[in-house]
């Protein structure tokens, strides 16, 4: 499935954002964790029946109802393909704004697709990161353009607001295909997902999945939940194969409505959407 946030297109920005996303993913993660094993919290009686750690996480995703809030997704280990993403959701006024790399490891050249969403209309902005000087790559507007729907092909990226938009890191549906998971300390969850039956989620390509085989039916994770039981932190280690390096997948949501909601650009920010930016979402 192609998601208006992994645009799978022969491409082309620069992965020094992946630092950048990193940040703030593990090490929260494993301060909680920590601090839960330390000293463990005795939740108060309750009449309703305690949840289960799936029913926790499955709870946990954003819905319609969520307010806006920020999010960064990155594949540590990939060298080809999306690479990175980051931006910010909110789901009540179906607006996004995205940022999301895409790297060629051939030729060195990196796209950064910025995605700018104010339901019912798309604005695009397409960066080249060109270290070696390559030729042939076109020249793209340095502002944004606003997309014409009708001249984005079937097989193009869905690059407006649609089902998935809410929870743009898929987490639902990895959650959705939990093999096990056990409640460490409060809000922190460990446990294992088949990322084979989550192959919509996208986790890795269909190149790794299959030289996985049965070890993508139990790839370990861990979570962290906040106070208010939403999703902070979903980290997976994909194990490597005789044929693939290991990756590892982090999600991190935040800012939960705190967030800045994503307006529409302003006149003197935008430029007509040229040929060039259509051919490469239709790519």
């Amino acid at each position: 499935m192609l998601t208006p946030f992994k645009p799978r297109v022969r491409a082309l920005g620069a992965v020094a954002v992946l630092a950048l996303l990193l940040a703030g993913c593990s090490p929260i993660l494993d301060e909680a964790e920590n601090a839960a094993t330390a000293s463990p919290s005795v939740a108060p009686p309750s009449s309703a029946p305690a949840k289960t750690p799936r029913e926790k996480l499955t709870g946990s995703v954003p819905t319609y109802r969520t307010p806006s809030y920020s999010w960064s997704m990155v594949n540590e280990g990939v060298r080809d393909g999306w690479t990175a993403s980051k931006g910010v959701v909110d789901p009540p006024g179906k607006t996004f704004l995205l940022e999301n790399v895409v790297r060629d490891a051939a030729s060195g050249v990196s796209t950064i697709w910025h995605i700018r969403v104010v339901h019912p209309k798309t604005w695009v902005w397409i960066e080249l990161d060109n270290p070696r000087n390559e030729d042939g790559f076109p020249e793209f507007p340095t502002k944004w353009g606003l997309l014409e729907q009708e001249q984005v092909e079937d097989s193009g990226p869905a690059l407006g607001w649609d089902l998935w938009s809410k929870d743009p890191a898929n987490v639902g549906l990895l959650f959705r295909e939990i093999v096990d998971a056990k409640e460490a300390g409060p809000g922190v969850f460990t446990g294992t997902i088949n990322i084979q039956k989550a192959k919509l989620a996208e986790v890795v390509d269909e190149k790794t999945l299959t030289a996985l085989g049965a070890k993508a039916k139990a790839v370990p994770f861990r979570a962290l939940l906040d106070p208010q039981g939403r999703i902070l932190d979903l980290v997976l280690k994909v194990p490597g194969t005789a044929k693939t390096k290991p990756i590892t997948h982090w999600i991190a949501y935040r800012d939960y409505g705190a967030a800045t909601v994503t307006k529409p650009p302003t006149a003197a920010e935008t430029a007509p959407t040229t040929d060039d930016v259509y051919e490469l979402i239709n790519s």
